[in-house]
């Protein structure tokens, strides 16, 4: 495949340090922080990671959690070595992090190459100039004290409950103190880091709409490159493809820039339904980008086919009520309230997922509300049968 990935996950130093305004640009003298240095797991937490190294007690045990506020008031830092293969020469080179908490910056070689400030977005940097191939390289992320950081904003005229200055963080909101959680703002890199070398176009995302006909709407995104070479004379091709019972549908389109829409249908569509009332079907699909018979880039994914409605309407003369409706069936729902699964996100494991919506499952739930202080969960396949 065009698109070559390195994965950096795995085993990181970690050290603290001082909060300075000096490592927002340039990185520390590395070889002056040559003590105290901590073998760490990315993705993870700061937290789990300090417990393991016995620098603090367990948060979660009695009033420990207070004995780790000095955590928000210093800057963490990381760093690993990589090897780039010789493999990645002549194509450009992106280092992405899939969630870092939450102010930081990135610098490869010593060399600054972005910076973070959205614990829940992805991040891309171009790297093709900073990286040495084939030789030792590495990858060093200041995560910014987060205390000095919100006190940079007067939160003085604001109200918000347990405390007012995270309103202006874009982190999970929760983890700065809760009825349910304590106050322990997480720091860390809590997905996926990896380099990405791509020869030319890429897939960026792909959002899916079905009808219950068996109509299914694929819009797809491409990156920018992409929709240079497009509009410099580039024919790329879009070939789509889902997996059915019964045997495969498939269609190929020209790549029109960087939306393009491709549209299939699914003969006899099986069709997918919450728990209790019908097996929740899904379907495999892929898409990948062609330049001739050469393949740029893949993606693969599952869908469902279903309709859910919110349907609002006058049960009396003075009262007006809701309910949903699936694929034209009324359903009474029995739901919950999904907040996140550890107040450190870096820590939490595909199993952790799987053995929750276990158990809502098995308590006959059928609807999560996934709380607004908490965060966007991790794109895990978590299918229960």
């Amino acid at each position: 495949m065009p698109v070559e990935i390195l994965s950096l996950d795995g085993q990181w130093k970690l050290r603290e340090l001082d909060f300075s305004k000096d490592y927002f640009d340039a990185a520390p003298n590395v070889s002056d922080l040559s003590d105290d240095w901590l073998d760490v797991q990315v993705p993870g937490d700061v937290h789990p990671s300090l417990v393991k190294a016995g620098r603090i007690p367990d948060p979660f045990v009695d009033i420990n959690s207070r004995h780790c506020a000095w955590i928000r008031q210093k800057s963490w830092y990381f760093k690993r070595p990589f090897e780039v293969p010789n493999t990645f020469a002549g194509k450009r080179i992106m280092l992405v992090f899939d969630g870092i908490d939450t102010y930081a910056t990135i610098f490869v070689n010593s060399q600054k190459v972005g910076q973070s400030d959205n614990a829940f977005l992805q991040y891309r940097f171009d790297v093709t100039e900073a990286v040495h191939i084939g030789q030792s390289n590495n990858v060093e992320v200041c995560i910014h004290a987060i205390k000095p950081m919100l006190s940079k904003r007067d939160s003085s005229r604001y109200f918000a409950c347990f405390n007012a200055e995270r309103i202006f963080a874009r982190k999970p909101q929760c983890q700065f103190s809760w009825d349910w959680a304590p106050d322990l703002p997480a720091v860390g890199i809590w997905q996926g880091v990896r380099l990405e070398a791509v020869d030319t176009g890429v897939i960026e995302d792909v959002y899916v709409r079905t009808e219950l006909n068996g109509r299914v709407h694929f819009q797809v995104t491409l990156d920018k490159k992409s929709k240079e070479l497009i509009k410099q004379g580039a024919r790329f091709e879009l070939e789509v493809e889902i997996s059915c019972p019964d045997g495969k549908t498939a269609k190929t389109v020209a790549a029109m820039g960087r939306k393009s829409f491709v549209n299939l249908s699914i003969s006899q569509p099986r069709l997918w339904w919450p728990n209790g009332f019908g097996q929740p079907f899904l379907y495999d699909y892929r898409i990948r980008l062609l330049d001739g018979q050469r393949v740029l880039h893949e993606k693969q994914g599952r869908l469902g086919i279903r309709k859910i409605e919110l349907i609002e309407e006058a049960v009396a003369d003075n009262l007006h009520g809701f309910r949903f409706r699936v694929n034209g069936v009324d359903i009474f729902c029995m739901g919950s309230n999904w907040i996140p699964a550890d107040c450190f996100p870096g820590t939490v494991e595909p199993q952790r997922y799987r053995y929750l919506l276990s158990l809502a499952r098995d308590a006959n739930l059928n609807m999560l509300r996934v709380w607004g202080g908490g965060m966007y969960e991790k794109e895990i396949s978590c299918v229960i049968l």
